[in-house]
């Protein structure tokens, strides 16, 4: 069974959050029945969401040599590659 949960956010959010999402192809609500899973799994709230003394926008050079970390450790074969279609399976929201 379903229910519907209903909440305001600031309008420019809600279109900057859209555009995230369908730049990598997860529908909103599964973003947030994800975070709700996670929630719920660990009885806290994600650390990356309450981490605020990280920068929430980087640099362009900033995100460029996180890129290059990240391209090195999938070369290296240090990543997992997973399809979308795997996350919702993980996350029970098929």
């Amino acid at each position: 069974m379903k229910t519907k949960i209903e909440f305001e956010i600031e309008k420019e959010l809600e279109e900057d959050f859209d555009k995230v999402c369908d730049s990598i192809g997860i529908p909103p609500a599964v973003v947030f029945n994800m975070v709700a899973k996670t929630v719920v799994r660990s009885h806290s709230i994600p650390y990356d969401l309450v981490n605020l003394s990280q920068p929430i926008i980087e640099t362009g050079d900033e995100y460029l040599k996180k890129l290059d970390r990240s391209f090195a450790q999938y070369e290296e074969g240090r990543v997992a590659v997973h399809d979308i279609s795997e996350v919702v399976r993980a996350f029970n929201m098929d």
